[in-house]
């Protein structure tokens, strides 16, 4: 087995964080794998995988070894397709982080276009409200509501989503609907804590295009975005949300707009991925429908004042 060879026998263990299924992947005899992966680390020195009965996972070593190893396999395969006229099928795994509403609202909704378009592309989705080191957990590219403050990561905005004052039916009919922003700080609130060290996501509104923090008592904090739409869909408080993640229940009514003329701001959908050469094909053509799929989705309307930070 030649060096290039051993190198896609590596990317696909730390992929699957398995010998087993990178063997099922590869079509390859266990053993094969497990001697392809001891001769590479033989070869440049250094152990690349923790290897357990449980799972496998990147050394610190091999996950500086790991973005190497993809650069070399990608320029390996655009040498090879260089004079197919730009035929290459795009094939392989792409690994995408993206917040819980960015996910259930436009991606899932419309993956099977991209399936049908890249038959060969395996997409793994991981769905979460929480940061992820892209390069320590090898995740390819990474979609998040507000601008992500990581200045190795290539960055690109592609909307400006709306943000809104909500609350359900039955709670306005409790405790009245808030005309002013005066009003509305007599009103409990549904907060939204995130990072390890739990900040509370400051509300704010705009005025001339200067931000005003406004803090309301909270009646509870969650740190997820489904259980923070639920509460507020279960009358618990007022809540500060993004458009994109309550259509369905703007439309069916379970929640309410109120206080539509205040500028609330807006929060920057943007996509992030790791610096590097050369992007595999398979993540290019992902990233490319990502971007073109908030390109014709009405994701956002034009924001009135400034842009909110990220929650």
């Amino acid at each position: 087995m030649d060096f290039i060879d051993k190198l896609r026998v590596f990317t696909a263990v730390a992929d699957h964080q398995s010998f087993a299924r990178a063997s099922e992947a590869l079509a390859m005899y266990r053993p094969r794998v497990t001697n392809a992966v001891t001769e590479l680390e033989k070869e440049v020195g250094a152990r690349l995988l923790h290897r357990t009965t449980r799972k496998t996972t990147l050394t610190r070593e091999g996950t500086a070894f790991y973005d190497q190893a993809r650069a070399t396999l990608t320029a390996v395969g655009d040498a090879r397709g260089f004079f197919d006229g730009g035929n290459a099928i795009p094939k392989g795994r792409v690994r995408a982080d993206m917040s819980n509403s960015i996910a259930r609202s436009t991606i899932i909704p419309r993956l099977h276009e991209f399936q049908a378009a890249y038959p060969e592309v395996d997409v793994v989705l991981g769905v979460s409200d929480q940061q992820v080191d892209l390069i320590a957990e090898g995740v390819d590219c990474v979609l998040r509501l507000g601008q992500l403050g990581n200045t190795s990561m290539v960055s690109r905005i592609l909307s400006k989503v709306p943000r809104m004052v909500c609350a359900s039916p039955a709670y306005l009919a409790r405790h009245g609907t808030p005309r002013t922003v005066e009003e509305l700080k007599t009103h409990k609130a549904v907060t939204y804590f995130y990072g390890r060290d739990q900040r509370v996501r400051e509300w704010q509104y705009f005025v001339e295009g200067e931000a005003v923090s406004l803090r309301l008592p909270a009646a509870v904090q969650v740190n997820d975005h489904e259980g923070y739409v639920s509460c507020a869909l279960h009358g618990l408080g007022v809540a500060q949300l993004q458009e994109i993640g309550i259509r369905e229940q703007l439309k069916a009514g379970t929640l309410v707009q109120i206080l539509d003329t205040v500028d609330w701001g807006t929060m920057p959908l943007t996509l992030m991925y790791p610096a590097r050469a050369h992007v595999p094909l398979q993540v290019r053509v992902f990233m490319d429908w990502t971007v073109s799929l908030f390109a014709s989705t009405p994701a956002a309307r034009p924001a009135r004042g400034g842009t909110a930070p990220r929650s």
